[in-house]
């Protein structure tokens, strides 16, 4: 046990791995048809690692007093504490701003904000005296076990037609499941993981002639993963936050705990973004091999489809809320923050800094399709000498979007459409380097299949031939020479890059005050008064 668990009183959670599992194989028997001999085989294979994995967490929360408004015992340990009342900015006439103390680092229960209170249930209670005299740090701790089963079944069936046709069959499916970051040990904090995998595979070899045969196979891939808060589904309604603001989330069935930074404390459903995401693979492969004299040839081909789907929908949903010192701190703007309390003072009273925002996702939905075709001969030369010889060539296609929700390119020599108004602004004060008839807005992004744009993002490339020789020489009945030389090309698709949706997902901060705290124009209850952001997508062309 830690110093941490003999403190708190905390059992030690144990980490346990256990693994099992079963198999079995055999003939299939089919009376009718059964002649004597074992044509059809199946095999069945069932593995499970039920694993438990142990986590510690210390944690920093807000003490009982803090979360009533009252943070005299921070003002107790020195001037640097005092935090400042953002109901009494005025302007100067410099330019900055004064703000009168808060009298005994004490905020009036008539000024708590309804939010701030309703989110301070979700912090627990401090259950640690490990608190550091200073900053009342690290004074929460749980320790636990957390579950992470993994399990696989495998099935396959073997079918020999004739002895020059037989052919298997094999599917798969994987899957895991883990509930981790329970750092308060409840379901307000935390994440649950998915993952499932399917296989399938069909292979069928045939020989024409015991000089020539073929090998042709299917394969099929499906990658599934989700990832989500435990808080998924959660009435916002239920905080406090206004009609306007709950009248904005597209799906509030997909709403989450909100994301609350109040430094130095824990935060709040912190843990990870919600997010769904699968991939989807189609491989066929021919391969064709030719026995003739001292030559082994081999050649054939192979297609792959590649397509990835992504989406993290609960950020349309719920709003990300930081809070700062930004309108806490004094006598003046220009002052130091206090060494502590004027996050959570700015936390209580309602005002979110230009951190807090709110994301709109943009959903995905990429291809790529893989060509290959090569030839390739093993000539045995002499009983000692063989030589290698073969070439591949390789064909990508360009990345696609399925609706085109990316950027594809930036043209460096369009004509901006705000040049007109820039070359105005500026022949108003040039400088001396550039002239005013000189200035120009060149550039801009383009998006794909909008305005005669291809819907791939990168040109086409057919030129990816690939030689490779090789030689093996027997030196001595024990000891063999070889050597070898090739060229070989790595993919740019969907496994190495990334699309840019630029426009199809965006931002909207939080803006408390326009001018400083003098007067707020948002608050927690209502973030986004002005509403958010509308997605372009496209349609603001270059």
């Amino acid at each position: 046990p830690t110093i941490f668990q003999n403190r708190t009183g905390s059992e030690v959670p144990p980490y346990q791995d256990h693994r099992f599992g079963l198999s079995s194989g055999g003939p299939v028997y089919i009376p009718k048809v059964y002649n004597g001999k074992n044509k059809t085989f199946w095999f069945y294979l069932w593995e499970k690692n039920k694993i438990q994995y142990a986590y510690d967490f210390t944690n920093t929360v807000p003490t009982a007093a803090m979360k009533q408004g009252d943070l005299s015992p921070l003002l107790a340990l020195g001037s640097t504490y005092q935090v400042y009342d953002p109901a009494t900015t005025t302007a100067n006439a410099n330019g900055t701003y004064s703000r009168q103390p808060l009298t005994g680092n004490i905020i009036p229960a008539s000024r708590l904000d309804p939010v701030a209170q309703n989110l301070m249930k979700y912090w627990p209670e401090a259950n640690s005296p490990l608190t550091t005299t200073k900053e009342f740090k690290n004074n929460h701790f749980v320790s636990y076990a957390g579950p992470f089963p993994v399990w696989t079944h495998l099935a396959r069936v073997d079918h020999t037609f004739n002895p020059n046709h037989r052919m298997y069959v094999r599917i798969m499916r994987e899957s895991f499941m883990s509930e981790s970051n329970r750092r308060f040990l409840n379901d307000n904090d935390g994440m649950h993981y998915q993952q499932d995998k399917w296989g399938f595979a069909l292979d069928d070899v045939y020989m024409f002639s015991p000089s020539f045969f073929m090998n042709l196979r299917y394969g099929l891939a499906d990658r599934w993963s989700s990832q989500y808060r435990f808080t998924k589904g959660f009435d916002l309604s239920t905080l406090g936050f206004s009609d306007t603001f709950l009248s904005m989330l597209p799906d509030p069935k997909l709403s989450s705990l909100p994301y609350v930074s109040v430094s130095p404390f824990q935060t709040l459903a912190g843990n990870g973004v919600d997010s769904n995401a699968s991939s989807f693979i189609n491989t066929f492969n021919a391969n064709f091999t030719k026995l003739k004299g001292v030559h082994s040839i081999r050649f054939g081909g192979e297609v792959r489809q590649t397509r990835e789907f992504a989406s993290s929908p609960t950020w349309d949903n719920t709003p990300r809320l930081y809070y700062g010192s930004d309108y806490t701190k004094g006598p003046l703007s220009t002052s130091t923050a206090p060494t502590m309390g004027g996050e959570i003072a700015s936390f209580l009273l309602g005002i979110p800094s230009t951190s807090s925002y709110m994301t709109r996702s943009a959903d995905s939905a990429t291809q790529e399709i893989y060509y290959g075709l090569y030839v390739h001969d093993d000539v045995k030369l002499t009983p000692k000498l063989t030589m290698n010889i073969g070439v591949r060539w390789e064909y990508e296609t360009p990345l696609t979007e399925r609706y085109n929700r990316t950027i594809s390119q930036f043209d460096f020599n369009a004509a901006s459409p705000i040049e007109a108004a820039v070359k105005a602004n500026y022949a108003a004060n040039p400088i001396p380097e550039i002239a005013a008839s000189d200035f120009r807005v060149k550039g801009g992004l383009l998006f794909a299949g909008v305005d005669g744009n291809s819907r791939s993002l990168w040109k086409n490339e057919k030129n990816n031939f690939m030689p490779r020789i090789g030689f093996a020489y027997q030196l001595q009945p024990t000891l063999v020479f070889r050597a070898g030389y090739g060229i070989f090309f790595d993919s740019i698709g969907i496994n190495t890059s990334s699309i840019v949706q630029s426009g199809f997902g965006n931002s909207t901060p939080v803006q408390a005050s326009l001018d400083s705290g003098v007067s707020f124009v948002a608050s927690t209850a209502n973030p986004f008064p002005n509403g958010l952001i509308k997605l372009a997508g496209s349609s603001g062309g270059l």
